[in-house]
């Protein structure tokens, strides 16, 4: 997947240069945010891996945490339910 964004960026670069060159003929705009913007796209494809894996160990340690409280261990207590799905 990053491979295939890395490949699209020049794309992305020229599509987004001619759109604000031609938006620039009316003075709304200026054709450096089309380099801005791809940059911002680069950067987040390099840091996209990490920020998966920065999310998945939070929701992990936040789980763990939740799960790991007293009072949700002593609700459990005795419960068939909480028996089904191996807490007992």
């Amino acid at each position: 997947m990053t491979y295939l964004g890395a490949m699209l960026l020049p794309v992305t670069l020229a599509v987004g240069a001619v759109r604000y060159w031609l938006i620039g003929l009316t003075g709304a705009a200026h054709p450096a945010s089309a380099v801005v913007r791809c940059a911002g796209a680069c950067g987040v494809l390099v840091a996209y891996r990490w920020i998966v894996e920065q999310t998945v160990a939070a929701t992990n340690t936040l789980t763990h945490g939740i799960l790991g409280l007293p009072w949700s261990q002593a609700a459990c207590s005795g419960s068939s339910a909480c028996c089904s799905v191996g807490r007992c």
